[in-house]
């Protein structure tokens, strides 16, 4: 028989009971069962009723009983907060039924935290109001109820990003605003490096340590709370030191420049980045001056191997959280010159002695 003490049913229904394997079967009262001698008979009764089952297994004879009532289902929600809660708080939603928690399904958001539940019964933490549905479904039949939980709307919002990158030694602005307006009751915390606790705009003076800051706001009891998270980054000393490999002045067209910087250790600037790019000293009419003309390795490293083509400043702009250097080296670049030969006299005879003279513009030897 069904693992149940007693089974409700809808009031001019069938309900078909199987039982479990056995040489025989008899079922009573008979004249509620199409085959009190089947396996699997159909029951139809019009008031509570006591059924009884008796089987035969392995030559011994077996009896089990079962309460059938015969009702129209009934459920009414009821929630232990009679009146609006704060977010969070948590709300016991129970479902009270006349067919013993038989056949309940609850209906609820998808977005609301449930703690625990049972067939009859919800533990939730709502943090906005939240209609709750169930219904309880018999074979035929059905009741619904609905019952929605109210949660107060303080509101605080930190208008800030959740992460904040600041440098070393910056001040970075904190604001936050309530749902009512007012800042009387909002307060910030921990008080370390904050120009104010109880204002809506607050300072942070930055420090090598990361830090969360909490913006708690109280209203018609309710304390609700929002966080910011300030992470401070720094940049290494002197990284626009740079130094040249072959320090050539000027360098020629086709030579490999090698750029240098101080070393630093990677570990203490996880985020730091580098992104290079070159600005032509003379571009060429129509010709964008920037790129990465001649570049030999990747424009996001630290150093940087060029082959020379043309002047150019090179810059290299490094970031760390929100630390940003900006350094440049300009690095001449000479094409060849045009050299003209003129002979004197122009037209000799054999054995005869030539005067040559090399001429070419701008200055140089």
């Amino acid at each position: 028989l069904p693992d149940l003490e007693t089974l409700y049913l809808c009031p001019n229904t069938t309900f078909q009971l199987d039982a479990t394997d056995a040489f025989s079967y008899s079922w009573s009262p008979a004249a509620a069962f199409d085959d009190p001698g089947r396996k699997d008979p159909i029951l139809q009764v019009n008031g509570s009723t006591m059924v009884t089952l008796e089987a035969v297994v392995n030559g011994i004879t077996r009896r089990d009983t079962l309460l059938v009532e015969v009702t129209e289902p009934t459920l009414d929600l009821v929630s232990n907060q009679t009146e609006s809660v704060c977010a969070g708080t948590a709300v016991i939603v129970t479902a009270h039924n006349n067919v013993g928690n038989q056949g309940i399904q609850w209906d609820i958001p998808q977005d609301l935290y449930l703690i625990d539940s049972l067939s009859n019964r919800l533990l939730i933490r709502p943090l906005r109001s939240t209609r709750i549905i169930a219904g309880v479904q018999l074979n035929g039949c059905e009741a619904r109820d609905t019952i929605l939980i109210e949660v107060k709307s303080p509101l605080v919002t930190i208008e800030n990003a959740d992460t904040v990158y600041a440098c070393l030694g910056e001040t970075v602005k904190l604001a936050a605003t309530t749902s009512s307006g007012f800042v009387n009751d909002l307060r910030w915390s921990p008080n370390i490096n904050l120009s104010d606790t109880m204002a809506a705009e607050v300072f942070v003076t930055t420090q090598p340590e990361s830090r969360t800051y909490y913006a708690t706001y109280t209203e018609a009891g309710c304390t609700i709370v929002d966080s910011v998270h300030v992470r401070v980054d720094s940049l290494p000393d002197n990284l626009g030191m740079f130094t040249l490999m072959e320090d050539k002045n000027p360098y020629c067209p086709g030579d490999t420049i090698i750029i240098e910087s101080p070393i630093y250790e990677k570990r203490f600037y996880p985020l730091i980045k580098h992104d290079w790019t070159a600005i032509l000293t003379h571009p060429e009419p129509d010709e964008d001056p920037q790129g990465t003309w001649g570049f030999e390795t990747p424009d996001t490293l630290y150093n940087l191997i060029v082959t020379a083509q043309d002047s150019a400043d090179y810059i290299r702009v490094t970031t760390s959280g929100g630390c940003v250097d900006t350094s440049q080296l300009l690095i001449p670049v000479i094409p060849p010159k045009e050299i003209t030969i003129t002979p004197d006299p122009a037209t000799i005879c054999p054995g005869e002695t030539i005067s040559l003279t090399a001429a070419f513009d701008g200055p140089g030897e």
